[in-house]
């Protein structure tokens, strides 16, 4: 979807008998939840605070695989580029000190 200049189709707002019957409406939301074991809150509470803080687009997510493919890039190397394309979103995710050391460690 990144690669092409889509444009959102208007749809009337979801309606479950509309759904049922000949799908002529617009699908829900689909919330994404991010969940951990119980015990994460003991052992790494740092990660349970980054997880509540971390929040992404579609957008993202499209810019982020065309970057791939057109690159051939890996995943690691898509993560490097999300961190420098991205660096107002996920250095809201972090403490300020660890945003520092990786920010310092990007090439």
């Amino acid at each position: 979807m990144g690669k092409l200049d889509m444009t959102v189709v208007e749809e009337p707002p979801f309606d479950r008998e509309a759904w049922d019957t000949n799908r002529g409406c617009a699908w829900t939301d689909v919330p994404i939840h991010v969940v951990v074991n119980t015990s994460l809150m003991d052992k790494a509470p740092e990660a349970v605070t980054f997880l509540t803080k971390y929040e992404t687009t579609a957008d993202m997510t499209s810019k982020a695989l065309v970057y791939m493919d057109e690159n051939k890039a890996s995943y690691e190397e898509a993560a490097i580029w999300f961190l420098q394309e991205y660096e107002s979103v996920w250095t809201q995710w972090v403490p300020a000190d660890v945003a520092s050391k990786v920010k310092a460690a990007l090439p």
